[in-house]
């Protein structure tokens, strides 16, 4: 079983990083572009074309600082963004009224943005028609909970696209937290096979699912590791492996320029990717 995390301490971390987290979430925009693509394939394969016109509310589960917002927004006549911190809201609402076409349908009711817990959400069952999550839902307490709530609340036939963090991800920086603490030393996350029959237990059908590795390069450990507590990656579950010693952060700059290239320092991610349907 998952250790838990503090979800306050979460919010908090969240909502303390909000207006820096787009210009350090190098893995969360290549995630977010394949995450959008799958899901204009899968609107592409139904013909249609339409803005405004297929969904008639399209969740933003874990919309952060609202990235993505002007183009979901784009197909649904309802777009409402949820985040657990308020830090995070205020800044998609913040860049959501810098473009005119959002700011008339906030003033119009038809584009929101909602502070909330995923596992509990504050709507009705059956009221959300799609659902679209990019690296959000590694962040539940209890993931089958998180897809029982998520299935109550799609409509009967409902889609959803969700991308999220598996296990064997943050390399090689993990193996070498590992090898010097003689234990985990950072977050264990589900693997792919996991979540894969958690949806089904929910009661999903799985359309689609993949596995990938995607990559950011930097140029030196500082930097890396910068870009780890900037999007949250650090944030411990309880029971958790102690943060870096001054002894470790020397034995680590040594290690890393092993794994050294042409691009830099790489920071690996396993991400999985879901198209369902209830």
């Amino acid at each position: 079983m998952l250790a838990q995390y503090d979800k306050a301490a979460v919010a908090k971390r969240f909502t303390q990083q909000a207006f820096a987290y787009a210009d350090h979430a190098q893995v969360q925009q290549i995630s977010a572009r394949y995450l959008l693509d799958l899901l204009q394939d899968g609107l592409a394969s139904q013909q249609i074309t339409a803005s405004n016109a297929h969904f008639e509310t399209l969740l933003d589960l874990g919309c952060g600082p609202g990235v993505n917002s002007l183009e979901l927004a784009d197909l649904a006549r309802h777009y409402l963004g949820v985040d657990i911190a308020a830090g995070m809201v205020e800044a998609a609402q913040e860049q959501s009224l810098a473009s005119e076409s959002l700011r008339q349908r906030i003033a119009n009711s038809t584009v929101s943005f909602l502070q909330a817990d995923m596992e509990q959400l504050p709507l009705g069952n059956d009221s959300v028609a799609g659902l679209y999550s990019n690296l959000a839902v590694q962040w539940s307490n209890q993931p089958q909970q998180l897809l029982h709530e998520l299935y109550r609340v799609l409509a009967p036939g409902g889609m959803a696209w969700i991308s999220t963090v598996l296990n064997n991800s943050l390399q090689p920086f993990a193996d070498l937290r590992r090898d010097y603490l003689s234990q985990d030393g950072v977050n264990a996350q589900p693997t792919l096979l996991q979540w894969q029959a958690w949806l089904q237990q929910a009661g999903f059908s799985v359309r689609y699912i993949e596995e990938r590795r995607e990559t950011s390069w930097f140029t030196n450990l500082k930097e890396l590791v910068r870009s780890i507590s900037r999007i949250g990656a650090d944030q411990q579950r309880t029971h958790a492996a102690p943060q870096l010693s001054s002894r470790e952060w020397l034995s680590h700059q040594h290690s890393y320029e092993l794994f050294r290239t042409e691009l830099g320092l790489p920071l690996h991610y396993q991400l999985g990717y879901f198209v369902i349907q209830k």
